[in-house]
């Protein structure tokens, strides 16, 4: 369970933090409600802060499963706290896979 936790942590925190997908969201609310207006970003919370993101939806996640327990909302409430950890070590493996490959790439010729 705690390892369920952990991935939807990271897959909240790359929807959330590493594309545009939110800012298309609020861009097609934007649209529908205020048509001719010049779009001005907003908040949408709780859908755009990876830290509710990953509280809600672990939060949901433990109910849908019926395990609501004390330890593992600490291990939630600490994986809320740790998103901004979360992403920067997928930016760091990032960074490291593209080098390999470059690396890769540059010792074959190609």
């Amino acid at each position: 369970m705690i390892t369920d936790i952990i991935v939807i942590s990271l897959i909240v925190v790359l929807m959330i933090d590493t594309n545009d997908f939110m800012q298309r969201i609020k861009k097609m609310i934007w649209k529908f409600t205020f048509k001719n207006k010049p779009y001005k970003d907003f908040d949408l919370k709780p859908l755009d802060c990876s830290y509710c993101m990953i509280w809600w939806t672990n939060l949901i996640w433990l109910i849908i499963n019926n395990s609501v327990t004390l330890p593992l909302i600490l291990v939630v409430l600490t994986c809320s706290f740790f998103s901004p950890v979360f992403l920067t070590v997928y930016q760091l493996v990032s960074d490291f896979i593209l080098k390999l490959v470059d690396e890769i790439y540059r010792y074959f010729g190609l």
